[in-house]
């Protein structure tokens, strides 16, 4: 989330579910009148009845601050298999072994968007925030402490009035945001912005609204805006009221605006590019005119005033016109150190073929370093094994994490040697790790499907699947 392609919403979602099983409170109420009235003793009479309303008092108690239970079993020889649920997690974030969120779309694909909170590790959870409107919660986010955070919302925008035909004039898009300070208990509109979106006969807008990334606490944000001549430049705007307002503090180069935008704090951002930017065909299958950018990667130190392109040790390939270099985002480990992970590919040598067989190159994955905060980075070091794009695991500079399938290696000399696969998962299930499931040395969560999680709290070592929380 404080990543921004926590804004992207996952589109994993899994081909079968299973229906939840009915929950404690109707298996203990169903057991209540069911009961045939004996002559007994009233002691123990009054002792059965009494526990029995206990247990339904407590479990009525748990659903009416919709709390819920989970698994906590270790790893098994077969691998984990985590139960399914009926709904999608669309995004998580967790700041600790026992504190996270999870926003779940219910229905699966459809229904109302449901925010809920653990502060127990998984073993329950309470739901803090539901929105049914017609719109969608485009990010949420936590700062490390687990109180500040924010959540932006886009209501309105282009309609359809029957299937392929949009209305003649869309409405404009709602952006609003909210923020808290305590944890997500309570939520305080920070802030609401109107985007018109005129018909495609209306003149063409000088410029478009680019990426937008805000902090965890919601009101400073930064926006790109995209011009429509390429020979324009490209106004990076601010704002430190949730966008009511923007100020312009910089003017970049067209070629770098569509750049991955995101900044770590008021101070420091990033803009990186990835792959295929540069093989692009029109209908006829001629290729689009593209700008290729001076650099791969820029940096700013003074919240986006002025950027610069460290100089990169790419791989000699990289250089190749038949080689595609595609950039990550930097992962810092602290304000100092930090690692950049690239890939090559070959180039796609038309709109429907896949890789060039010229080049003879496979994919092949990088990772470089840097101990200056960005401004410098070295020790170029190729992969074994070339990991997936994405799917490395930053431990620190030299211990990461990759998952294959329900298996997992790891590395603790920087990625020159691999360990041997270990099972985590049951077969036919794929665990996913990203940069933000990385909590601590020890603590790492992470997504399996559609709608299930998976916890270890000794850095890989030992895994427990976390039973998805009863919504309704």
């Amino acid at each position: 989330m404080l990543d921004p392609i926590r804004a992207r919403i996952r589109d994993d979602v899994l081909s079968s579910y299973e229906d939840p099983a009915p929950d404690l409170t109707r298996r203990v109420l169903a057991v209540l009148p069911a009961r045939q009235p004996q002559r007994r003793s009233p002691l123990p009479v009054l002792a059965v009845t009494a526990a029995l309303v206990l247990i339904a008092a407590v479990v009525l108690g748990a659903r009416a601050a919709h709390l819920f239970s989970i698994s906590n079993v270790a790893t098994p020889p077969g691998g984990l298999r985590p139960a399914s649920a009926s709904y999608s997690i669309v995004d998580n974030q967790f700041v600790s072994a026992s504190t996270g969120w999870i926003l779940i779309q219910m229905h699966v694909t459809s229904g109302p968007l449901v925010l809920l909170k653990t502060s127990d590790g998984g073993q329950h959870w309470v739901e803090q925030f539901r929105y049914a409107g017609s719109g969608g919660i485009d990010s949420v986010q936590f700062g490390p402490n687990g109180r500040d955070g924010s959540m932006e919302y886009s209501e309105g925008g282009a309609a359809l009035v029957s299937p392929g035909h949009p209305v003649p004039q869309p409405s404009a898009t709602i952006r609003k945001t909210y923020v808290t300070h305590d944890g997500g208990d309570h939520w305080i509109l920070a802030g609401v912005t109107s985007q018109p979106n005129p018909p495609k006969s209306a003149p063409q807008p000088a410029y478009y609204p680019g990426q937008t990334v805000y902090l965890a606490n919601g009101t400073e944000g930064w926006q790109l805006m995209i011009p429509s001549s390429r020979n324009a430049d490209a106004p990076l705007m601010h704002t430190t009221d949730a966008g009511t307002t923007w100020t312009r503090i910089a003017s970049l180069p067209s070629a770098i605006a569509e750049g991955q935008l995101s900044f770590s704090d008021s101070r420091t951002g990033w803009l990186s590019f990835g792959a295929n930017r540069g093989f692009a065909w029109d209908a006829q299958g001629r290729p689009l005119p593209y700008t290729p950018p001076p650099a791969l990667l820029y940096v700013t130190h003074d919240g986006g005033v002025t950027w610069n392109a460290p100089a990169l040790p790419l791989p000699a390939a990289a250089s190749s016109p038949t080689i595609v270099t595609g950039l990550g985002q930097p992962v810092m480990l602290d304000a100092k150190h930090g690692l950049l992970p690239l890939q090559l590919s070959n180039a796609p040598t038309g709109p429907n073929t896949v890789n060039s067989p010229n080049s003879g190159l496979g994919p092949a994955s990088f990772v470089l370093k840097t101990s200056d905060g960005g401004d410098h980075w070295n020790s170029l070091t190729q992969v074994s094994g070339t990991p997936s794009d994405g799917n490395l695991l930053f431990m620190s500079l030299d211990h990461w994490l990759t998952g294959k399938g329900a298996f997992l290696s790891e590395t603790t000399d920087g990625g020159k040697s691999w360990s041997t696969p270990r099972r985590v998962l049951a077969d036919g299930l794929e665990l996913s790790l990203a940069s933000w499931d990385f909590i601590s040395p020890n603590v790492i969560w992470a997504q399996v499907g559609a709608g299930s999680l998976v916890r270890s709290t000794d850095g890989g070592k030992h895994w427990t699947a976390v039973t998805p929380p009863q919504v309704h």
